[in-house]
């Protein structure tokens, strides 16, 4: 059994309310979340689906002292009766109720009628005959000031029984008047500093429920990121496996990203940033190369090199030696204009060959102009970087997406072809 400590506990967190002289500020502060939500009816909280696969955006309280188990975004988390995975995007927050209580709480501006809605779940950790001496609990309000204007949810030990989960609740309150506002999630430990329970909880999000199609591209190649939410339109950067992507915005609810060589092979996590927050989506799609190639790792030796004969001399008792002349050295003649002669024939959607036209022109121009038009991407290998470089059709004008931009005679490279 447990020692009790202290008297009885305190069911509410304590946390820091905003000083009115701080409204101006926080206006600047959330302004752009505020926004991005301005063509829907939800509040806009920055992280408020924990997408960011962080605490970003939110203020953490801990009364034992935070650690990395007390207060974190997950994308699953196991309880008494099973695994909880997140019911709005891909993470939601875990509470500890560590002695006595965890907090995490944001402070918005919220226009009248706008809804505050999440989901929310609290496991109990204490056993069956400890739930009247320790109650742990959790809990969901939303504040003014230091007034609770609404308990979205609230459960403890005694009422959920020791050793249970609540399933996933969700939640919904309709923002009664314009202004500021403080949401607050506690995770409490009844009356003790051991054995802490846990309250899980999500928050809708514009940028939750991220979905990328399709499943497989090919570098070079454009892949959709869609959000049901909303909240595209502000986004400044789209990340895969860390490395910047080019990408456009078709609309509030969709983007367009091409697939850059540093996604790798295999699966990418692509991470959304907004004004707003960040999506972070796992496994959002399997990124291909072009082609699987092994290269030796030591220039090979130029082949020995050939002489010419020289020439023989004959001798006749009747005259003096003459020398058989060699024949003449014949040139090749530079093909004319920026196109390769011979002309090159892809064979199939991947074709290796070396550049045999002039030095130096467009691979924008020569893609456009020579019949080879449905080339998207090129490839050559740098043997003296140990690296591949690549232009992409598709980033033709887009400053620093591609590694080359010209052709050089002599040198091998992969034509990628679009399919027919």
């Amino acid at each position: 059994m447990k020692h009790m400590i202290g008297g009885l506990r305190h069911r509410r967190a304590t946390f820091l309310a905003v000083p009115l002289v701080g409204i101006a500020l926080l206006i600047a502060l959330v302004g752009a979340a505020t926004a991005a939500s301005a063509d829907s009816n939800e509040v806009s909280l920055v992280n408020g689906g924990f997408e960011s696969s962080n605490l970003a955006g939110w203020q953490v309280t801990c009364g034992g002292g935070c650690d990395s188990q007390t207060a974190q975004a997950v994308a699953s988390f196991d309880g008494n009766s099973g695994t909880f995975a997140a019911p709005l995007g891909n993470f939601f927050a875990t509470l500890e109720g560590s002695c006595h209580d965890t907090t995490i709480s944001q402070d918005f501006l919220a226009q009248a009628g706008q809804v505050l809605s999440g989901q929310a779940f609290f496991s109990v950790a204490e056993s069956p005959g400890d739930v009247n001496m320790y109650d742990d609990y959790g809990s969901v309000e939303l504040l003014q000031g230091d007034t609770v204007v609404a308990t979205l949810f609230s459960e403890d030990a005694v009422s959920v029984g020791g050793d249970s989960d609540t399933p996933w609740t969700a939640f919904s309150y309709t923002i009664p008047s314009s202004g500021a506002y403080t949401i607050a999630a506690t995770s409490g430990n009844g009356n003790d500093c051991s054995v802490d329970s846990f309250l899980g909880v999500d928050f809708e999000s514009n940028l939750g429920g991220i979905t990328v199609a399709p499943a497989t591209q090919l570098w070079g190649n454009a892949v959709t990121i869609t959000s049901p939410g909303g909240g595209l339109t502000a986004t400044t950067s789209v990340l895969m496996n860390g490395s910047p992507a080019p990408f456009a915005v078709l609309n509030d609810h969709a983007i367009s990203a091409m697939v850059v060589p540093g996604a790798g092979s295999g699966s990418v996590t692509i991470t959304v940033n907004t004004g707003s927050g960040a999506a972070v989506v796992p496994n959002a799609f399997t990124a291909i190369p072009p082609v699987q190639v092994v290269l030796p790792t030591t220039t090979p030796s130029p082949p020995p090199a050939t002489t010419t004969p020289s020439p023989t001399t004959t001798t006749t008792p009747t005259s003096t030696a003459t020398a058989t002349p060699t024949s003449t050295a014949t040139t090749t003649p530079t093909p004319g204009g920026e196109c390769p002669s011979p002309a090159i024939a892809l064979s199939g959607a991947l074709t290796l060959t070396t550049w045999p036209g002039p030095d130096d022109p467009s691979i924008a121009d020569v893609v456009a102009n020579c019949d080879l038009s449905s080339v998207t991407a090129v490839w050559t290998y740098d043997a003296s970087a140990q690296s591949w470089q690549a232009w992409f059709a598709a980033a033709a004008n887009v400053e620093g997406a591609n590694d080359i931009t010209t052709f050089s005679t002599g040198t091998a490279y992969f034509f990628l072809a679009a399919a027919s």
